[in-house]
């Protein structure tokens, strides 16, 4: 089951990620079917970068790393409202190559 997170932005995942695995490895014997940290599954599921936070940058790539954005992350404009995202929001992240954007801005999408 492919799980998308659409305009719910980021900043959130990265806290969510360490609480459940926190939570989990404190009690793994309550989720028995459980093959792999909670962290781990949210890394599969994909997410849109709208709205994207930039307000921390190294939080910012933190999260991009957390969450796999490379082939996790897609591409969200939120056109036409008034906070809409360009996508040299994506390209002018430093710590992003080329294909990684290549790969929010469209390619993981299709």
């Amino acid at each position: 089951l492919d799980v998308v997170w659409i305009e719910s932005g980021l900043s959130w995942v990265p806290w969510l990620m360490q609480r459940l695995d926190h939570t989990y490895m404190m009690r793994t014997s309550e989720a028995p079917v459980l093959t792999k940290k909670p962290s781990e599954y949210m890394r599969e599921m994909y997410y849109t970068c709208q709205p994207l936070e930039l307000d921390h940058p190294k939080a910012v790539e933190c999260t991009f790393e957390m969450i796999k954005a490379d082939t996790q992350l897609c591409n969200a404009s939120d056109w036409p409202h008034f906070d809409f995202d360009l996508p040299s929001e994506i390209t002018d992240l430093p710590f992003l190559s080329e294909q990684s954007k290549r790969n929010i801005l469209g390619l993981n999408a299709a």
